[in-house]
């Protein structure tokens, strides 16, 4: 029957195509898929494609916050900066923009709170964010510092003491808890083949240094 129905009505197949290649789709199956990059390159294939007004809050407020997954805080602030005014003002965009304020100036506990302090409609999106932030500010601080307190390392990843040892302890960074202490494993060593990789990891965190400790 859906056989015959398709060859009677050639259109209906045509709609079927476009409903499983449409832009929400292939969204929701990328995000699904925790593939960011292309998350990121179907956002900007889709504003760049798009008429005046055609876009809604929604869209705008998850290519910012896929921005911010990816670290490219300065594409998330020109994103915000070529809004529409009137979607500039909406509620969720603001909260986005509080949260990129946050980063952009190195405060972790404000940007663990703007994450925690509003109701946000793609929840998905923001547990990612979340946990990007986490598992950075571990490798951070696990290759700067030979010791971190428990009480700055829950502040620093927006969780309570307990959750932090043992997101810690999971990652399997930590050497031993001496007191109010957390001793971390010394950073490996980069292969020779990794030699590059290894002094821009080096560089990227005598240049984030600062971003703990404020």
């Amino acid at each position: 029957d859906s056989i015959c129905r398709i060859l009677s009505h050639p259109s209906d197949c045509t709609m079927q195509v476009d409903e499983d290649n449409s832009f929400p789709s292939k969204f929701d199956r990328l995000l699904h898929e925790k593939q960011l990059k292309d998350l990121v390159e179907l956002c900007e294939e889709r504003e760049l494609g798009a008429t005046s007004g055609q876009l809604d809050v929604g869209f705008y407020a998850d290519f910012m916050l896929l921005y911010l997954i990816s670290s490219d805080i300065d594409n998330a602030r020109f994103l915000y900066r070529r809004l529409p005014e009137t979607i500039q003002k909406d509620t969720e965009i603001q909260a986005v923009w509080t949260l990129e304020r946050a980063l952009w100036n190195h405060r972790l506990m404000d940007a663990h709170a703007a994450l925690c302090g509003f109701r946000w409609r793609n929840t998905r999106l923001v547990e990612w964010l979340q946990e990007t932030l986490r598992e950075r500010t571990l490798t951070l601080l696990s290759t700067a510092y030979s010791n971190t307190a428990v009480l700055d390392l829950a502040a620093a990843l927006g969780c309570d003491p307990s959750e932090a040892l043992v997101r810690a302890q999971a990652r399997d960074l930590v050497k031993e808890v001496n007191g109010n202490y957390v001793v971390w494993k010394p950073a490996k060593k980069p292969t020779r083949q990794g030699e590059k990789a290894g002094l821009d990891t080096l560089k990227r965190i005598a240049a984030q240094t600062l971003f703990i400790e404020n």
